[in-house]
């Protein structure tokens, strides 16, 4: 005692000394005030400030606990002791535990005992407060859209030649459909609560099932003595020894212990969900959070190109993918062509471009390694396609899309058509008309363009997986409505003839590489009539001043994807180089420099 209040005194009186005053040199500040003045001197730069020396950080304080089947109490009461700090410890912890824990902080240590006994802590000053992992109300916020999407698309080919009977609705003949359904729905936030609740519901499980085996362990214990108390008061107890014995060894069922319900709030409106549960289970379910969080809001820009070639007369078959790469095609190109439909073939090689596996139509596959190039990968494809014939871009869009939610991009022109019903005049025996002829006409709309919708899924190493769909169509001729009794009337309704091309495909790309389907051809054939006015009429000899011209088109539709994933999405992003300057103050800077020039 008296060695620590000399500590104690030691250190007050080193606090309260101080240095004495040493008294300035006399003579060079009164010098220097006196001193003649001289010629100024030119400005010196200011000396570079010199890098302050790292404060060292102070040394952490560790420990070492190994023990086996331990009272928890003691094993705090010991850890309280070690550091130094006052302890306050519930009524309602108890249970043991084995640890062995090698040079560990207190509070690493504390989890690791937290994980085995249901207990929370918490420090106050030089306090520590142990109390138990009771369930308490916590609130999460977790930012995603209020709304539920649902998106189904259906692809069929069919044909069908059939004759049917007007009196009944039986038919006879052959058909053949080929039909692929899609259909995708998301509910984000009512997939999460029931994943929560099904996090709550496991580890109350296994927490229940812990709980109850310490507690028969405990039971029994407490039996046991009380029996043997019972029985030792029974072998002095007489006429009233038998009573006692049955009470001793009589062992009524107990009653199981009741759970509570954990709740869970969901508020999409305001982006939150409240749970109350125990600190075990919190840490389960923001591990669940930052995981689910972390997937939902990845996000991916998709290029697509749309290039229509019309093939020269060197290359009818199609385009030869076999001039790409290092012998005359473009450097850094690899690519995989499937014609037998056997996506086997379509094995990537080198550098990912898809997953063959899950092509489910006749395809190309095209990487292209050098992604830096001014022209893009693209751009570099498109310029090397003009080897084949006469290119034409149909549409080029551009899509962003989060993790698992579809997209649509659609640009169309409505084309509006009348379906004309005629109910014939109504005439009397003598042929006078009794009601004339009514005609009804009902407007019918067709959309003619480009539509494009792709579902994408984005992994953590930056692989994108899309389903996508991607429908031409547009009007090739008109033909007029075959009705008679529109014929008898002389009314003439022309009927849009429409053709459209149309792939659906599930495919894998890495970020950034380059994906062709291709293989879509057609055979386009134009008759052209010239003759000489007015010869072209005479008989026997007007057919010399007549002249027919077949010309043949051959065209091959190909589909360039490239999907890159964004993260952070800004237009900071290379994939936005493009559209940079578009952006309203960088146009202004750019309008004003034009101004000048």
């Amino acid at each position: 005692m008296s060695g620590s209040r000399f500590l104690a005194l030691l250190l007050v009186l080193s606090a309260c000394t101080h240095q004495p005053q040493i008294p300035s040199s006399s003579g060079h500040l009164d010098n220097l005030a006196l001193a003649p003045r001289t010629a100024a001197l030119p400005i010196q730069p200011p000396a570079s400030p010199k890098t302050a020396m790292a404060v060292p950080k102070p040394p952490v304080t560790t420990y070492s606990v190994v023990v086996s089947d331990v009272p928890v109490r003691e094993i705090l009461f010991a850890l309280a002791r070690e550091s130094k700090l006052n302890i306050d410890i519930h009524p309602a912890i108890h249970g043991n535990a084995t640890l062995n824990a090698r040079d560990q902080t207190l509070q690493e240590i504390l989890d690791r005992l937290a994980n085995q006994i249901d207990l929370q802590y918490r420090m106050e000053g030089k306090t520590l407060f142990i109390a138990p992992d009771l369930p308490e109300m916590r609130t999460y916020k977790v930012s995603y859209v209020n709304m539920e999407r649902d998106s189904s698309a259906t692809l069929g080919v069919g044909s069908e030649i059939s004759s049917g009977s007007a009196a009944g609705s039986s038919s006879r003949g052959s058909q053949s459909v080929t039909t692929l359904n899609s259909k995708s729905k998301v509910n984000f936030w009512e997939v999460l609560g029931d994943n929560v609740r099904n996090i709550l519901k496991s580890t109350r499980s296994q927490a229940a099932l812990a709980e109850e085996k310490s507690l028969q362990d405990r039971v029994a214990r407490m039996a046991m003595e009380d029996r043997i108390r019972q029985v030792e008061a029974a072998s002095h107890a007489g006429a009233g020894a038998e009573k006692l014995f049955q009470q001793a060894f009589h062992n009524p069922s107990q009653p199981s212990a009741g759970t509570t319900h954990e709740d869970v709030i969901l508020n999409p409106i305001a982006g939150s969900l409240s749970i109350l549960a125990t600190s075990r289970q919190h840490r389960a379910v923001q591990q669940y959070l930052d995981s689910v969080t972390a997937a939902v809001q990845r996000q991916v820009l998709i290029e697509a190109t749309i290039v229509e070639v019309a093939l020269n007369d060197t290359f009818k078959s199609g385009v030869d993918w076999s001039r790409l790469g290092s012998n005359g095609g473009l450097a850094g190109v690899t690519f995989r062509q499937n014609l037998s439909g056997n996506a086997n073939l379509l094995q990537p090689i080198n550098t990912v471009g898809a997953s063959a596996s899950q092509l489910s139509i006749p395809g190309f596959i095209l990487g292209y390694n050098n992604t830096s190039s001014p022209l893009g990968n693209l751009a570099a494809s498109l310029s090397w396609l003009q080897t084949f014939g006469e290119t034409r871009v149909l549409s080029s869009p551009k899509i962003m899309a989060l993790n698992n939610q579809s997209a649509l991009l659609k640009v169309v022109d409505n084309v509006v058509y009348f379906k004309v019903e005629v109910t014939p005049a109504t005439l009397s025996s003598t042929g006078t008309v009794l009601s004339p002829a009514t005609y009804t006409t009902t407007p019918q709309n067709i959309s003619v363009g480009m539509v494009m919708s792709v579902t994408p899924q984005i992994d953590e190493r930056g692989t994108v997986s899309l389903n996508v769909r991607p429908t031409i169509s547009r009007i090739i001729d008109y033909v007029n409505d075959p009705n008679p009794q529109l014929a008898a009337s002389g009314v003439v309704n022309p009927v849009p003839q429409i053709e459209v091309r149309e792939m659906e495909s599930m495919l894998q790309v890495a970020s950034g590489q380059t994906v062709v389907l291709g293989g879509l051809m057609q055979d386009e054939v134009r008759n052209t009539d010239k003759n000489v006015p007015g010869m072209a009429k005479l008989p026997i000899i007007g057919k010399l001043f007549q002249a027919k011209h077949d010309q043949r088109r051959k065209t091959e539709l190909v589909i360039f994807l490239r999907p890159t994933v964004l993260n952070p999405a800004t237009m900071d992003e290379s994939a936005f180089s493009t559209f940079t300057p578009l952006l309203p103050q960088n146009a202004l800077q750019l309008d004003q420099n034009n101004s000048m020039d």
